[in-house]
């Protein structure tokens, strides 16, 4: 917490009535209440900008990455990625007598799932897709993909013929 990192240093908290306080009760100076208000604005950024990662089921996710195209169709990006996951931490390599990360991937009668993610730099969504579920779920999501990436195709025709069209024309005075 920002009022930790202050406290550390010198500098001011706020109490519950919201005057400021050092830590050793005097009343905080104006250069102390500035790196507060420095320090609050820059926790507000930080909490702001962080994206928490939400796993969907397959159908909720592929209507989320709808979502996620529609706001960015004027602009901005999505990103989609797909990884192999079983789903679990491995050991930290350099840890004493822990197994390889091979003997842990080797073991018998696991599951191995595809981990789809999808964010667009504020939002984050994630789907596991199982084996028996992959084919079904690729065609909805190349559906979705193709569908979005027309809509592009076409407003950036209309955007071209109307630049093209506002400019062939002159008007005389």
């Amino acid at each position: 917490s920002s009022h930790g990192h202050l406290a550390r240093h010198g500098g001011a908290t706020a109490n519950a009535a919201g005057g400021e306080r050092r830590p050793d009760g005097g009343a905080a100076t104006a250069a102390e209440r500035r790196v507060v208000d420095r320090v609050a604005a820059r926790s507000r950024r930080v909490e702001s900008s962080i994206a928490i990662m939400v796993l969907l089921e397959n159908d909720a996710f592929l209507t989320g990455l709808t979502q996620l195209y529609e706001r960015n169709r004027a602009s901005g990006s999505v990103w989609v990625t797909m990884k192999r996951s079983m789903m679990r931490k491995l050991p930290k390599r350099n840890a004493p007598n822990a197994p390889t990360p091979e003997e842990v991937m080797d073991r018998d009668g696991e599951v191995w799932v595809t981990l789809v993610r999808a964010t667009d730099g504020k939002r984050k969504i994630s789907t596991t897709v199982t084996k028996n579920k992959a084919e079904k779920f690729a065609k909805s999501l190349n559906t979705i993909q193709r569908a979005f990436i027309e809509l592009q195709e076409d407003d950036a025709k209309k955007k071209k013929k109307a630049k093209a069209g506002a400019g062939g024309k002159k008007q005389k005075a």
